[in-house]
């Protein structure tokens, strides 16, 4: 099963889910790490739901959200607003080419991203560019190589493979997770805390999640890639239709897993 609020197609329903996020929800392993000055960069803030408890933990300290997608950053300035939120602010970037002076940063924090990238080494170097000596990186990345989805009838499972499929092709890893420590090791961080972080969906969890899951019948490129791989309307239609027979199953449960690490630039 796909992350639904992060790599699912562009809907209402893909937002709706990712600004449920919180820290709590997403990110509680980073708290303890967090206090009140601290000037955080949050890299690829999206909708920027985590971003503002970020702020929250760190005031009187500023945090700066960026995002490649300019759509996610006025939203992320909307809900600052509406929360007023004002030690928070937010600029379109790229992770790659950070438009910050060297240890700008005493905090990092990274989730969902590095998948997406085509070289997360690089990224890894450019956020241990921008931190401080002796500051501080939270990175979380999911692999579905630990994903479960129980009781999933035949037509969900084969969609699912052929979504890691284009994926793939897109240039996207859902399986970098277990590549997190290593790489974070490459670029230099030290005192790497490693962790692992598993969710379990049932129930009413699970239903919006296969509903948001289920969205992917909705995005043009992803149904272009499957007609090119041969699938008939007929399959199509029972693809579309499995996810939310699943999510309402009585014995049906998701299982997703994260890798989590904390570290830190020498000093």
């Amino acid at each position: 099963m796909v992350e639904a609020a992060e790599t699912g197609p562009r809907g209402n329903l893909r937002t709706a889910e990712h600004a449920r996020r919180s820290l709590e929800r997403r990110a509680p392993f980073v708290r303890p790490y967090l206090h009140p000055g601290m000037h955080l960069l949050d890299s690829g803030c999206g909708p920027g739901s985590i971003t503002i408890d970020l702020a929250s933990a760190v005031t009187p300290g500023q945090v700066t959200g960026i995002d490649l997608d300019p759509e996610r950053i006025e939203e992320a300035k909307t809900a600052a607003a509406r929360e007023g939120c004002d030690n928070v602010t937010f600029q379109v970037a790229d992770i790659h080419e950070l438009p910050f002076p060297d240890s700008t940063f005493d905090a990092v924090f990274q989730s969902s991203v590095f998948i997406h990238l085509p070289d997360p080494a690089a990224a890894a170097r450019e956020l241990f560019r921008v931190l401080k000596p002796g500051g501080l990186l939270a990175a979380s990345e999911p692999d579905h190589e630990l994903n479960v989805e129980g009781n999933a009838p035949p037509e969900m499972t084969e969609a699912i493979d052929l979504w890691h499929e284009w994926q793939r092709w897109r240039g996207s890893n859902h399986f970098f997770g277990k590549h997190l420590y290593g790489t974070l090791g490459q670029a230099g961080f030290e005192r790497r805390l490693l962790s692992l972080k598993v969710e379990c969906s049932t129930g009413e969890d699970l239903v919006n999640l296969a509903r948001v899951a289920g969205g992917w019948f909705d995005e043009t490129e992803w149904l272009a890639f499957c007609k090119q791989r041969g699938l008939t309307e007929a399959a199509f239609g029972h693809w579309r239709a499995a996810f939310p027979k699943w999510g309402e199953g009585r014995d049906s449960f998701a299982v997703q897993g994260r890798y989590e690490v904390v570290c830190w630039k020498p000093e």
